[in-house]
């Protein structure tokens, strides 16, 4: 029997590479160099009012300095203009969204690992990181992933938690299943596997036999990837 990899079937299960250190390195130089254009032109601006109250440069130009990756990466949902343009994304360990707490504590350490460290350690930390993980990102509990042009990252949920209750031999009892309905035009094995799969998870569902399978596939695949 012919195995299938979920490909096959156009099952996206949202993981996608971690992102390298190049890419990181790009997207830190376009971000730096949309704040080298924004300062200046809010030093002329305040320079140019007269202004000399200490808190209004803060909030003018310190502040977005200071904040520009941790404000961003919260409204961009684990993005700044530099990262959307490179096509990386900060994302949790288990490849879902990152909280405004996570953010925060990668911000807060990836300053201190950055700017107060080396920038060169830093580097090195998320060379050697079998995760690829900067120093705020292994504070955090967070990664940063490579999105492939032409789609978007997609934060998966599993709608069956208790496949990991699964083994991989049933996982592959559901693609062969999928294969002879697909391919076969035989979708006997839908009924027979999906059946069997639903007394050993214990779960009731009014998803079809093939909807129910492929899910299953994508869900194993979510919790395997960890």
């Amino acid at each position: 029997m012919q195995t299938l990899s979920d490909a096959s079937y156009g099952y996206s299960t949202g993981h996608h590479a971690t992102a390298g250190v190049g890419d990181r390195i790009l997207a830190f130089i376009i971000d730096g160099l949309i704040l080298g254009c924004y300062a200046p032109i809010i030093v002329w601006t305040l320079l140019d009012a007269n202004i000399d109250d200490l808190w209004i440069w803060f909030i003018f130009l310190l502040g977005p300095l200071l904040f520009y990756n941790l404000i961003f990466e919260i409204v961009m949902k684990g993005q700044t203009p530099g990262k959307r343009m490179v096509r990386i994304q900060v994302v949790t360990l288990e490849n879902e969204a990152a909280s405004v707490a996570q953010h925060l504590i990668r911000w807060f350490f990836s300053i201190i690992g950055f700017y107060f460290v080396s920038g060169v350690i830093a580097l090195i930390i998320i060379s050697v990181n079998g995760k690829g993980q900067s120093f705020g990102d292994i504070v955090a509990g967070t990664k940063v992933v490579k999105i492939p042009r032409g789609i978007a990252y997609t934060f998966y949920k599993p709608a069956f938690p208790t496949v990991i209750t699964l083994e991989q031999y049933d996982i592959e009892l559901a693609k062969r299943a999928l294969y002879a309905a697909l391919e076969l035009d035989n979708p006997q094995p839908l009924t027979l596997v999906s059946e069997q799969l639903k007394k050993t998870m214990n779960v009731q569902t009014n998803l079809s036999d093939h909807d129910f399978l492929a899910t299953l596939v994508k869900d194993y695949q979510h919790f395997s990837t960890r």
